[in-house]
């Protein structure tokens, strides 16, 4: 079974709901929340990874989706799971869509509801539109088309939804929701002295039913209020005294984002620079902390690595170290590795954290040059915590796209100590292809001893009691949790089943958390 449900009967301390793995295999019901589909679908929720869905300063209060409160009703309300949620599980990826606006000034489309993706199957509709913004959290836009397995979302039906969330096991908050001829500003959009408008131009009811919205950064009275100053990229156009639109670029010009016959990387890199790309590790579910991690890629085609994202436990100060060819035998020789950026940074846990470009020296790696192996050695310093995955200890490929292969690794003590293998590094790497800079510049005499015998350590796991148990330790809590533990998590050792871990990512309680439940909000029996 990949899921198991138990069902504990009427009797236990305390007015709880329900608890599960985060993620895992088990939920856990009071009495006859065990038959509460909303319940039910909110725990497993939990179990694919999922967090709370909030809205303003209230927890759960987003019931636009299933991540918010549940109702103790047994086949009802028939609804999804919002936006953000939705993205983060993969689900209709092939009608995602992703938009910068620093890049593009305007963004129209059609969005659909996720009952009507079959109908969808046009190329100019889209499910999910994700807003990237570097200085917080992602947006995530979807029409909530109340109809069919939608037809009782309890917030938003008909509208609009914007949820924003960050990366990882993340709450998600709802932003807006708009209906007909209604927009959203969000004001100095990344620091650029521009407001970003979302707004619904058109709601239509058809095959597939849809909404048309219009994104520009930027509002504008005049055609003047959104000239860039490039002529390349086209004439913007204020639309409405309201927002900007960009028309065709021009042909023939460096510049217009089209790499055009006669362009190359070098004659015009600003349209012919091949990327970014991004690789992406899978996030653990088992996690595991140290300061650092010691790892191998191999390079398919020439690439450029820029930047990097690191999945981070503590707040801390990161370096990144690098070398040409295997990390084998080098592991406690610091000579043998060229340091190239380090990065200062706060979290409160469980988030990808970005190494600029502006701070870590561009890598290159060639196909031709050590087989296209290059290691790194990314960690914190010591006393801070980076979350990983535990391997099967033999060097193994762990995942590879058309330009790249990662492997396993190590687990390495701050600064190049002690070490041990069997260990998978989490984050993504930004590079570009067939753009190459100078090598770093790599010290041809290595010392010949170790400043620091390695020895083997055991890992400290992410998990939330010393020794879980089969049932709870004390009466299951109704306060929302906190998302930072108070105390370093304990040792751990990985076994081919789900730990006993509680609900929501480490917590200030210890106990297993119910989800919480506001008994005003509870609908009839006979929901409208």
């Amino acid at each position: 079974y990949d899921h198991v449900v138990y069902c504990i009967p009427p009797g236990t301390h305390g007015n709880w709901v329900a608890y599960a793995n985060i993620p895992g295999w088990r939920s856990v019901y009071n009495d006859n929340w065990c038959s509460s589909a909303s319940a039910q679908m909110h725990e497993i929720g939990h179990n694919l990874g999922l967090h709370h869905a909030n809205e303003g300063s209230s927890a759960y209060e987003d019931q636009s989706g299933m991540m918010g409160y549940s109702y103790d009703v047994h086949d009802a309300p028939m609804m999804c799971f919002n936006a953000a949620k939705t993205w983060q599980l993969g689900w209709y990826s092939n009608k995602h869509a992703t938009y910068d606006p620093l890049v593009a000034p305007s963004w129209t489309g059609k969005l659909v509801g996720p009952t009507d993706y079959v109908e969808a199957d046009d190329s100019d509709y889209t499910i999910i539109l994700k807003i990237e913004r570097k200085h917080t959290t992602d947006l995530f836009l979807m029409f909530n088309r109340q109809e069919d397995f939608n037809s009782e979302t309890q917030e938003g039906g008909d509208k609009v939804i914007i949820n924003s969330q960050g990366a990882g096991f993340a709450e998600s908050n709802l932003e807006a929701k708009l209906g007909l001829g209604s927009q959203h500003i969000f004001p100095d959009f990344e620091e650029s002295g521009k407001d970003l408008i979302i707004r619904v131009e058109q709601v239509i009811l058809g095959s597939p039913d849809y909404a048309d919205v219009k994104i520009s950064l930027g509002s504008c009275t005049v055609d003047s209020d959104c000239d860039d100053g490039l002529d390349c990229n086209g004439y913007e156009k204020c639309i409405d005294e309201t927002y900007c639109q960009s028309w065709e670029p021009l042909s023939g010009c460096c510049g217009n984002n089209i790499c055009e016959v006669g362009e190359t990387s070098d004659s015009c890199a600003e349209d012919c620079l091949d990327g970014p790309h991004i690789f992406a590790t899978d996030l653990c579910h088992s996690c595991y902390i140290n300061s650092g991690n010691m790892f191998n890629v191999k390079a398919l085609t020439n690439i450029t690595i820029t930047s990097l994202k690191i999945y981070a436990y503590t707040s801390g100060k990161a370096e990144v170290w690098t070398k040409r060819g295997s990390y084998v035998g080098s592991e406690n020789y610091p000579s043998h590795w060229s340091f190239v950026g380090r990065y200062t940074f706060s979290t409160t846990g469980w988030q990808l954290i970005t190494i600029p470009e502006t701070v870590l020296t561009p890598i290159s790696i060639r196909t031709d040059e050590f087989r296209g192996i290059q290691a790194f050695y990314i960690t914190l310093q010591e006393g801070q915590q980076l979350l990983f995955s535990p391997g099967r200890k033999d060097s193994s490929l762990v995942t590879e796209s058309a330009d790249m292969q990662f492997f396993e690794g190590l687990s390495v003590n701050y600064q190049f100590g002690a070490f041990q293998s069997g260990w998978i590094w989490n984050g993504e790497i930004s590079y570009f292809k067939n753009v190459m800079v100078s090598p770093i510049n790599l010290t041809q005499s290595p010392t010949t001893t170790s400043s620091m015998a390695p020895t083997a350590f055991a890992p400290t796991s992410v998990t939330l009691t010393s020794s879980p148990t089969k049932v709870p330790l004390m009466s299951p809590s109704t306060e929302t949790p906190t998302e930072s533990p108070t105390a370093t998590p304990t040792i751990m050792t990985v076994t081919p089943f789900p730990t006993d871990m509680t609900t929501v990512s480490p917590s200030e309680s210890l106990s297993p958390m119910p989800t919480n439940v506001d008994s005003t909000l509870l609908p009839t029996n006979n929901p409208t």
